[in-house]
């Protein structure tokens, strides 16, 4: 097996290039500034003054809010002026990651000690707050984004041969996604997408190899991934699944071969670590809301994926847009401002529940509709179509239907494996998909391995048709 770095050294032209599309990959990220975002191809224009803070996620503003309650009152405090229902104007909240939370909390802590500067409210945190926020963000992305390109490379090296590999490298940094629509943002995506490429292609690297990692190497990819899954809870999803897909195959293996699967210390221990670093917010909100759960936003996330008016993509205001019809949910609790954050989400869970068993049909249209708009090549705030997004994912459907086929037919328990690592992003996101709805950010996490299901399908396809002629 090849490193990315040997391979750098020992093809320098290439090595030279890589870098340099990586230097201006940094770039962009750090200078591109929307441009009549939603109706150009080319999406962004470019300035060396560049307002981060108007590039981060519009939750942040929320999360700083709720963040200054914490320090003023010690609560975890969210306005909601503008719900349709309840006449209170602030409630106890967990709808936001908690972590992000705490990260504004030490935050806003160190940013009034500097400054001298005191907030009673989160209209008085200045925008000046937001833009070193968002710049933080953009070099972490940056930085990590870097790794990632190396991991990936490294990643092409055990699937194609060299021409493969720098077509892919070339690919993952320049993919549209990457490279403007999702990539210039400063949001957390842009943080654990990279760490999900990292963390994947060792597990793959390791199992390609059979060899064990180190326990040094068990933690500090455990913290990488426990890093994204804090950050944006959607990741702790695609980690769940590629665990459910570990121990299926952990299982077969032992009733089968009656041995241990390769990497069983690695899976079970980073899996403990997560789970453990999530064990405060579990505890905290158990206190709170006398329940186990990470976040209330799931709940509503859930009926905006399943009820009359869904549409497959996110619905901006949906209850609010649609107060009257949606009233019925509330006229059994008629004093909804007594119940907490969670006893609300939990009638979200349940209409949208009951919406998805007595509208059957609906639902299988549903699904449809978000499986198409999974795979329409178009992009983040930008729905024009773009022909590099299309042969992508075109690929990957390719991939999906015929090569994958092949490839588990005949598939050793190792390879089976192997496949599960690489399938492991798609499948999540898509998961994430049909429970909810479709979002081009969750698609994001799945697109870099995208890249590598089109270039097997393509040299599969180039494969048979080379033997086809000279036959």
């Amino acid at each position: 097996m090849q490193s990315s770095l040997s391979f750098i050294k020992q093809h320098k032209i290439f090595g030279i290039i890589f870098l340099l599309l990586l230097l201006l990959k940094t770039l962009v990220g750090m200078i591109a500034v929307k441009n009549n975002f939603a109706d150009k191809l080319i999406p962004v224009s470019f300035s060396f003054d560049k307002n981060f803070a108007g590039f981060i996620n519009i939750d942040d503003y929320e999360m700083a809010a709720t963040a200054l309650y914490k320090i003023n009152y010690n609560e975890y405090l969210m306005d909601i002026k503008t719900h349709p229902y309840r006449k209170d104007s602030v409630i106890i909240s967990a709808v936001r990651p908690r972590f992000n939370v705490w990260l504004h909390v030490m935050y806003l802590k160190l940013y009034m000690r500097n400054s001298g500067l005191t907030f009673k409210n989160a209209n008085q945190i200045p925008a000046n707050y937001f833009y070193i926020y968002g710049l933080i963000i953009c070099i972490i992305k940056s930085f990590l984004f870097i790794i990632s390109a190396f991991y990936f490379l490294s990643l092409l090296l055990l699937f194609f041969n060299k021409g493969w590999s720098i077509a892919g490298s070339f690919f993952y940094i320049l993919f549209p996604p990457v490279f403007f629509y999702i990539g210039i943002l400063e949001i957390f995506e842009n943080i654990s997408m990279p760490i999900l490429v990292i963390v994947f292609a060792f597990i793959y690297q390791c199992v390609y190899l059979k060899k064990e990692a180190s326990f040094l190497q068990i933690f500090s990819y455990a913290a990488l991934a426990s890093f994204s899954c804090l950050l944006r809870p959607q990741t702790l999803f695609i980690f769940l699944i590629f665990l459910v897909l570990y121990l299926l195959i952990w299982i077969f293996n032992l009733i089968k071969h009656k041995t241990f699967l390769t990497q069983s210390r690695f899976v079970f221990i980073a899996a403990l670590i997560v789970f453990i670093v999530h064990l405060p917010i579990l505890v905290a909100n158990h206190k709170k809301f006398g329940a186990w759960f990470l976040s209330t936003q799931s709940s509503s996330e859930f009926l905006q994926g399943h009820n009359t008016y869904a549409r497959g993509s996110w619905y901006y205001g949906l209850v609010s847009v649609h107060a009257k019809d949606f009233a019925f949910l509330f006229n059994k609790e008629p004093g909804l401002s007594n119940l907490d954050e969670k006893q609300e989400m939990d009638i979200y869970f349940e209409a949208g529940k009951n919406w998805m068993l007595h509208h059957p049909k609906e639902e299988a249209i549903l699904t449809a509709r978000k499986t198409a708009l999974y795979f329409l090549p178009t992009n983040y705030l930008n729905h024009i179509f773009n022909p590099v997004n299309l042969i992508v994912y075109i690929g990957t459907i390719g991939f999906l239907f015929f090569s994958l086929y092949r490839r588990i037919k005949n598939a050793s328990i190792n390879e089976l494996l192997q496949l599960a690592i690489i399938l492991t992003p798609l499948i999540g996101s898509y998961l994430l998909t049909i429970i909810y709805f479709m979002g081009e950010r969750w698609r994001y996490y799945a697109e870099p391995f995208m890249i590598i299901y089109a270039l097997i399908f393509f040299k599969d396809m180039i494969g048979n048709f080379y033997q086809r002629i000279t036959n």
